[in-house]
């Protein structure tokens, strides 16, 4: 939320600083220092775009012109921006030609603030925007804040080294810029709750500022016992409010999964329909990042899939076991094992065991996974075949569950 005021040296009104406001140099610095045209901060909800951008404003440059176009993410056709931008230009002809030649020739240093662009695909103010982009003078640089990556020729400003493109990963809080945030602790339980906080919320600054008005319960509990009002009030708002009920229904599904792809959605909701309500996902801002650097898979912010997988979901079993299905049929043999266990489907689980090695037990959470089904099915397991049994075995051994194991044995 952006508050505006008053500037003494400068003409207009001009957004403030929230009072929690915490300024990070790691971030200023290089964003002042670039000498590139374009600067672009392009991240999901809650991200700390428009604070970065605004702090930057209030330091350009005394000589410096500067225009902040607060558009809140709202649809607008091509007309509509082009008037708002000429009156926050003073110019007394928003057509598209004398708009083009005056940024084209303006000779005053000028900063042109574009905070929270269209959040809703729009390809005639995306060609627009690109048009401004490669006529405008060497005097203006545009900074542009948004959660939709706008459609403009991004590699030619990036070859042309004119694009400042601001990473989406570095503008989560750092464990040490939570710990400044808690500084009327101890610094020893400061770092401590800091450390907490990172865990729950990967440094996502508006889970960092909910977890903070909750007076740091987040930190303090090892589980999050329901979800937290203000989160839940916050996603409602800001995630599902833009969405359609099919866009939300399939974010809802895609977050109760590990990782997912085009082919995996096509086969949920859908050949064709599926990778689009992905795509669209994608387009929007909608927290989906890639799965461990893979160039294919893609997840859903975590801290956000964990209060989704807290809710009551009384279809869940059916999508698992349609995900099930699927890495069944790409002989995914332990992400459809996992996929039959969330469906509750115990008897479809201990037959994919049989496509498990020794080996597997050395991959991430296959152990855990092994030893919830032990819970549920333990005597029935025990009347598997041996490489069954074997690797029950090995999975209480790993766990320390020796008494069991050796029950196996």
């Amino acid at each position: 939320m952006t508050a505006m005021a008053p500037c003494l040296d400068r003409p207009g009104l001009l957004p403030r600083l929230s009072c929690h406001h915490l300024s990070r140099k790691r971030l200023i610095e290089p964003l002042l220092t670039s000498t590139a045209r374009v600067k672009l901060l392009c991240a999901p909800a809650g991200s700390g775009k428009s604070g970065l951008l605004i702090e930057c404003l209030l330091q350009a440059p005394d000589q410096c012109q500067v225009c902040w176009l607060p558009l809140a993410g709202t649809s607008m056709n091509a007309a509509e921006f082009r008037q708002r931008l000429a009156h926050a230009l003073g110019l007394a002809s928003a057509d598209e030609s004398a708009l083009l030649a005056s940024l084209a020739q303006l000779q005053t240093p000028t900063w042109l603030c574009l905070d929270d662009y269209c959040r809703t695909p729009n390809p005639e103010l995306d060609l627009l925007l690109d048009r401004l982009l490669a006529v405008s003078s060497p005097m203006v640089t545009w900074w542009l804040s948004g959660r939709r990556r706008p459609q403009c020729n991004w590699p030619r400003l990036l070859l042309a080294d004119e694009l400042y493109d601001c990473e989406r990963a570095t503008l989560a809080f750092t464990e040490a810029e939570i710990a400044q945030l808690l500084h009327h602790l101890a610094s020893e339980q400061a770092a401590k709750r800091a450390r907490r906080i990172i865990e729950l919320t990967g440094g996502w600054c508006a889970g960092v500022r909910i977890a903070l008005l909750q007076k740091c319960d987040w930190s303090r509990n090892e589980q999050l016992y329901g979800r937290p009002d203000t989160l839940h009030a916050y996603l409602e708002h800001e995630l599902f409010g833009i969405l359609t009920p099919e866009l939300t229904e399939a974010w809802r599904v895609l977050a109760h999964l590990p990782r997912f792809n085009a082919r995996l959605c096509d086969h949920l909701f859908g050949a064709g329909e599926g990778a689009q309500y992905l795509s669209t996902l994608q387009a929007l801002g909608c927290f989906i990042e890639p799965w461990q650097d893979s160039t294919d898979w893609v997840q859903i912010f975590a801290p956000l899939t964990q209060l989704m997988r807290e809710e009551q979901w009384p279809a869940r079993r059916s999508w698992h076991r349609r995900a099930c299905q699927w890495f069944a049929a790409e002989q995914d043999w332990k992400a459809a094992f996992e996929q039959a266990l969330l469906a509750e489907e115990f008897e479809v689980a201990i037959s994919l065991l049989q496509h498990f090695s020794f080996e597997h037990l050395f991959e991430e959470q296959t152990v855990v996974l092994l030893l919830r089904l032990h819970e549920q099915q333990g005597e029935a397991l025990m009347l598997g075949s041996p490489q069954l049994v074997g690797l029950i075995t090995a999975a209480l051994l790993f766990a320390g569950r020796f008494e069991q194991a050796g029950e196996c044995i």
